[in-house]
Order: C-alpha cells, then sequence, then structure tokens
C-alpha cells in the first residue's frame, strides 16, 4: 500500500494519525495499556462509555442529521478530579469534576475518544484544541474533519476498530 503513493493527506488518514498517536502516547505512559482489558465505564439507551487505561471512548448509535444532543454522566472515572481530558476526535478539551466524573454531550452520535490533555502537551495529537467550558461539556466541533460533514457514523465505526486493535495489541 505504501508503495503505491498512498494519500496522507486526506481527512480519513489524519483521523485514524490522530487515534494512534493518542494511543501510542498512553501505551509510551503505561506498560500494561496494550495487555489492560477494557471496561464499560456507563451507558445509557444510545451511548456506551467504554474505558482502557487512560484511554476513554464514547460511542452512540444516534445517527447523523438525528439533530440530538444528549448528555451523559460518566461516573467513578480513574482520573484525577480536575483533570483536563482531550478529546482527540474533535480536539476539544473537557474537565472531570470533583467526584471523578465526566459529563459528556454526545451531538447526532459524533464519537469522542478522550485522552488525558496532558499527552498533547507537544500538540503532535491535536495541533489546536478549542477549549470548551463548564466541566466535561465537550460541546464544541473545532478540528471535527470529516466528521463535521455528517458522517460521525464512520467516525464511531472507526473508533471502535481502534478500540478492538488496542484490545488485540
Amino acid at each position: 500500500m505504501w508503495t503505491s503513493q498512498y494519500d496522507n493527506t486526506t481527512e480519513m488518514y489524519q483521523h485514524f494519525s490522530k487515534l494512534n498517536k493518542a494511543r501510542s502516547a498512553i501505551g509510551s505512559a503505561s506498560a500494561s495499556f496494550y495487555t489492560d482489558k477494557a471496561s464499560i465505564a456507563a451507558t445509557t439507551e444510545h451511548e456506551i462509555a467504554v474505558a482502557k487505561g487512560s484511554m476513554l471512548s464514547v460511542l452512540s448509535n444516534r445517527g447523523s442529521g438525528s439533530g440530538s444532543a444528549s448528555t451523559m454522566n460518566i461516573p467513578n472515572l480513574s482520573y484525577d478530579a480536575n483533570t483536563q481530558l482531550l478529546d482527540v476526535v474533535s480536539c476539544n478539551t473537557s474537565t472531570t469534576k470533583s467526584d471523578k466524573s465526566l459529563d459528556v454531550v454526545v451531538q447526532d452520535g459524533a464519537p469522542q475518544v478522550y485522552i488525558p490533555a496532558s499527552f498533547n502537551s507537544d500538540n503532535s495529537i491535536c495541533s489546536t484544541t478549542a477549549a470548551t467550558t463548564g466541566s466535561g461539556s465537550g460541546s464544541g466541533n473545532s478540528g471535527a474533519g470529516f466528521l463535521d460533514a455528517q458522517v460521525p457514523f464512520l467516525g464511531g465505526l472507526l473508533a471502535v476498530v481502534a478500540g478492538i486493535a488496542m484490545t488485540a495489541c
């Protein structure tokens, strides 16, 4: 594939690149990340939050264009209180509450993949980070790329595939 001059400037390639950089950053910080099992952190009728090491993925079965937004509270996270988290899909930040929970706004079923923002101190994962207001709102859309083009299902599928690949490694 690489010998055929694969286009590494596409939004899809850039999306996978960010997910892989986030995975590598966490794997470098924790020797057990690749062997740790993922666990269900929270669920609603339409959303699921999956935690694995320092990574938290939020996926939804709501489709793009549904016009729906819902807030999901994810309690008892392994992060410290008031930890700034980076959603590597949108490059937005959110902050855990004093009780170590996170409120996440899921808009139109768009997936979210959170890591501690400190893993992006060199801006290698997200070159620009859009700070959001409130604790864990995650409602901005800066840097979402092809997800802004109304294909959050594809983004969710990609996040699931990346999560499965992380668990299998």
